[in-house]
This record gives structure tokens, C-alpha cells and sequence, in this order.
């Protein structure tokens, strides 16, 4: 009876041995599982962070170039307007340069007009003053003074453009 009682309890122990062992191999067999999925996570991370990190290597370097196309542009930019300016002020110097020579058109007209109102006048107080005899020469400073006149008139127009 002692034997068989010793015999029950072996057996009830190794049947106990038995399923602990069962239930650790599924525990490790579960941990195996649960190890390959980490595995297959931490490799789809590591994907995604070198896309992660390809992707913000092109992103700068496209920011680099936007950023040098930007400075380029910049520069033609200022380019441009240095030389706008440049053009506004030799523009503005030939203006200057034009009005006054357009003053001193204005004052060489009105010089050329005293003097052939002065030469008609000579002309008027000579012929009103002259004789018959001297009346041929009158007429021929007139014709002199008319020829000035003419001359004066075309200069008037040339300085006047």
C-alpha cells in the first residue's frame, strides 16, 4: 500500500512535472511569437526612420538649393536695380544738360531778335533821313537788313530745333 502510495504520488508528480513542462514550452513558444513580432516591429521601424531621415536629407537639400536660387535671384535683383538707378541718373543729367541748353537757345533768339529789330530800326531812321540820290542805298541795307534778318531767323530756328 506504502509502494502504491509512493507510486500514485511519483506519478501524480511527474503528471504535475509534465504539464509544467507543456505550459513552459508554450510560454516559450508564445515568447517566441511575441519576440518575432517585436523583431518584424522594430524592423518596420527602422525602415521608417531611414525613410525618415532619407526623406529630411532631401528636404534639405532642396532647401539648401531653394535657398541658393532665392540668393541668386536676390543678386540679379539688386543687379537690375543698380542699374535702373544708373540709367535714372544719366537720364536726369542729359535733362539737365538739355534745359540748359534750351535757356541758352532761348537767350541767343531773343539776342538775334534785339539785333534785327536794331538793324529795321537803323534801316527805318536811315531811309527816313536819306535823300533820293541816297534812297538806292537805303534800299540796299534794307536788303542787308532783310538777309541779316533771314540769317538771324534760321539760326533762331536751328537753336530752337
Amino acid at each position: 500500500a506504502a509502494a502504491a502510495a509512493a507510486k500514485a504520488e511519483a506519478d501524480k508528480r511527474a503528471q504535475s512535472e509534465a504539464e509544467r513542462a507543456m505550459s513552459l514550452e508554450e510560454e516559450l513558444r508564445a515568447m517566441r511569437v511575441h519576440r518575432f513580432d517585436w523583431l518584424q516591429e522594430r524592423a518596420r521601424l527602422n525602415d521608417e526612420v531611414g525613410h525618415l531621415k532619407a526623406s529630411a536629407a532631401a528636404a534639405e537639400r532642396q532647401s539648401r538649393a531653394s535657398l541658393a536660387e532665392s540668393g541668386a535671384q536676390l543678386e540679379r535683383a539688386n543687379a537690375e536695380v543698380a542699374g535702373l538707378r544708373t540709367a535714372l541718373y544719366k537720364a536726369e543729367a542729359a535733362q539737365a544738360q538739355l534745359s540748359e541748353r534750351a535757356v541758352q537757345h532761348q537767350e541767343e533768339a531773343a539776342k538775334r531778335t534785339r539785333e534785327v529789330a536794331a538793324v529795321r530800326e537803323a534801316a527805318r531812321a536811315a531811309a527816313s533821313a536819306l535823300t533820293a540820290a541816297d534812297a538806292r542805298r537805303a534800299a540796299e541795307a534794307a536788303e542787308v537788313a532783310a538777309t541779316r534778318e533771314g540769317e538771324a531767323l534760321a539760326m533762331l530756328r536751328e537753336a530752337l530745333g
